[in-house]
C-alpha cells in the first residue's frame, strides 16, 4: 500500500508483491548502494570542491556543538575515572580493596552495569 498526494487528495493504492518482486527490489537496492559507494570512493571524495565543502560543514558543526560536547565530557568524567580505577584494582587482583575504599565509585559502576555486585 502506498499513498500519492495530489492537491490535498490522497490516493491509496494497494499492491500485491510476489517473492520474485521482493528479490528484484532488494537486488536493485543493493546494486544502487554498491554503485553509490564506488562513486564516492573513486570520484567524489577526491574532488577538491567536495573536500572543502565537507571541511566547512564539519567545522561549522563543531563550532555549533562545542558546548554540548563539553557538557558530555564533564558528565562522563566521573564515570571514566571510576572505571579506570576499577580496572587498576582488577589488574592487581584486589577488587575487595576497591569496593571497600571507593564505595561511591563502586556504586556508580554497579548502577551503570559495569560491575555485577558481589554477594556478601
Amino acid at each position: 500500500m502506498y499513498k500519492v498526494y495530489k492537491k490535498n487528495i490522497i490516493y491509496i493504492y494497494r499492491m500485491e508483491f510476489t517473492q520474485e518482486d521482493y528479490k528484484r527490489i532488494i537486488q536493485k537496492y543493493q546494486e544502487n548502494k554498491k554503485s553509490q559507494r564506488e562513486y564516492y570512493h573513486n570520484v567524489r571524495k577526491h574532488n577538491e570542491d567536495f573536500k572543502n565543502k565537507n571541511k566547512e560543514r564539519a567545522n561549522k558543526y563543531y563550532e555549533e556543538n562545542k558546548e554540548r560536547y563539553k557538557e558530555n565530557y564533564t558528565k562522563k568524567q566521573e564515570f571514566v575515572k571510576s572505571r579506570n580505577l576499577y580496572n587498576y584494582y582488577r589488574k592487581k587482583d584486589n577488587l575487595e580493596t576497591f569496593e571497600k575504599n571507593h564505595k561511591e565509585k563502586y556504586d556508580l559502576l554497579v548502577k551503570r552495569g559495569v560491575i555485577t555486585p558481589t554477594k556478601a
